[in-house]
């Protein structure tokens, strides 16, 4: 090719784009289309990632608050496992009874009780010539008094010794 031809070429290709639009380089429409999708994914790839973003910081504040509330019902725990041990300790039980009106059990306080349906024992044959002391008086007087029949049983008495019966009588399950 001369270099005639070249520049004639040039010329009308020149011509060409001038005549097409009149405002300079035209796009096509399928090269709009593609920019427009393009952009369109774009835009929302930035809301998806903005969604995940606030959505994660979301749950780390649930997370964070949820995590302040174990650790609060863990030390709850540990406090009334520490608050039953001591209840349950010997110690803490002697003073409830105390508050409430037991009195500790001695040797000097301690009585002999019988049942009234049980038979009393032969009582010891006692030298003759041994004095009685105050504390075998004691002990003939108390038995005594268990040998004694009680009397009639008062209408409070009644209903509870029926209502252990009918538990009693019914069967096993």
């Amino acid at each position: 090719m001369s270099r005639k031809e070249i520049s004639a070429n040039s010329q009308t290709k020149n011509a060409r784009r001038k005549t097409k639009s009149p405002r300079g380089a035209s796009l096509s429409y399928r090269y709009r289309l593609l920019m427009f999708g393009c952009g369109l994914c774009l835009i929302a790839g930035f809301f998806f990632a903005a969604r995940q973003h606030f959505s994660s910081i979301d749950f780390s504040i649930k997370n964070s608050r949820l995590r302040k509330l174990s650790e609060e019902l863990e030390s709850d725990k540990r406090r009334l496992l520490l608050t039953k041990e001591i209840a349950l300790s010997p110690s803490e039980i002697k003073k409830a009874a105390q508050k409430i009106g037991f009195k500790a059990m001695t040797a000097g306080s301690a009585g002999i009780v019988r049942p009234a349906a049980a038979k009393p024992a032969k009582p010891r044959a006692e030298k003759p010539d041994a004095p009685k002391s105050k504390q075998s008086e004691a002990i003939k007087a108390a038995e005594a008094a268990t040998e004694k029949v009680p009397a009639k049983k008062t209408r409070e008495e009644k209903p509870a010794e029926a209502k252990i019966k009918r538990e009693t009588s019914q069967p096993a399950k």
